[in-house]
């Protein structure tokens, strides 16, 4: 195989139909090479594919291939292990191709995947003279892979005693990372977060003339949106802080869409059925309440 140039331009795209008889035989390929043909650490034939090769669930399971200069150089798995973890299989990256940070690459996409999806945990299970395709860490930040690797044994009975394991948790975006990645990505990370979803509120500080934008929990009654104002410090989405709440004409990015709103406090009448619709979306506010003798306000935001 010719040697590419630092240069080359890398892609990583869904997995499409044809592409899954190549991703077997060239993971097993590499399997074999790496591990002087023992059986058992083989993928699945064609014949006898896995289901999420031939029956993926589209809304939880994924696949992607990365090309280097248009050729294919490695693919990854994204799989439903159960509601809360997701597991990354049939990860490689082609000798060829190694050292040019694909495998990190394709860690990440299952990775930005798992979050969209809900996903509390990610394990990926590959051999381990396979493992440095993945890395040790990828480009977020937030995310971390752990690894407890069990050396290759010649007695081994079974591909998993020579496996690597890894354990990534997820952690939810916050804070300024949150409001980057939403923004960059048009919500596509950071709408739905821990089981709900949220909008970006931007406001301008009264003395600094400064605008300032959060990520928040939000409910909707008919085109309204709303926010819970829980007073101190802003921690996380499930808080609007009162300097927030005080100014009325903020703007809204809810997904792609952008648009100004002006916020209210919703009324005792209003307030009950609007107050079960947000602990709706985050239970835990019936808790706040209940630890404060001070009514925590909702606050209806109206598009302009």
């Amino acid at each position: 195989m010719a040697s590419r140039s630092s240069a080359a331009a890398t892609t990583i795209r869904e997995i499409q139909p044809g592409d899954h008889g190549w991703v077997l035989e060239r993971h097993a390929h590499l399997y074999d090479d790496d591990l002087a043909g023992h059986p058992s650490s083989r993928p699945s034939s064609p014949a006898s594919s896995p289901s999420y090769l031939t029956d993926p669930d589209r809304e939880r399971e994924r696949g992607w291939v990365a090309e280097l200069d248009g050729e294919r150089a490695g693919a990854v798995y994204c799989v439903r292990k159960s509601d809360e973890v997701a597991q990354l299989r049939l990860l490689f990256v082609e000798d060829w191709a190694r050292g040019k940070g694909i495998g990190g690459k394709l860690v990440d996409r299952c990775i930005r995947f798992a979050r969209r999806k809900g996903y509390a945990r990610m394990v990926l299970w590959t051999n381990s003279s396979l493992a440095s395709a993945a890395g040790s860490t990828t480009t977020e930040g937030s995310s971390r892979l752990a690894r407890n690797r069990t050396p290759y044994s010649p007695r081994a009975r079974s591909a998993r005693s020579f496996a690597s394991i890894y354990s990534l948790g997820l952690m939810a975006l916050h804070g300024q990372e949150h409001v980057e990645r939403y923004r960059a990505t048009d919500g596509e990370e950071g709408h739905d977060w821990q089981g709900t979803h949220t909008l970006l509120l931007t406001t301008t500080g009264k003395r600094s003339g400064e605008p300032r934008t959060t990520a928040l929990i939000y409910g909707r009654r008919g085109d309204d949106y709303l926010v819970v104002c829980l007073k101190g410090r802003l921690r996380h989405p499930a808080q609007l802080v009162p300097e927030h709440r005080a100014a009325s004409r903020v703007e809204l990015q809810v997904k792609e869409a952008r648009f100004k709103a002006r916020g209210r406090d919703a009324t005792p009448e209003e307030k009950p059925e609007l107050w079960t619709t947000m602990t709706a979306e985050w239970p835990a506010y019936d808790e706040y309440q209940e630890r404060t003798d001070r009514e925590i306000p909702v606050v209806v935001l109206e598009p302009a």
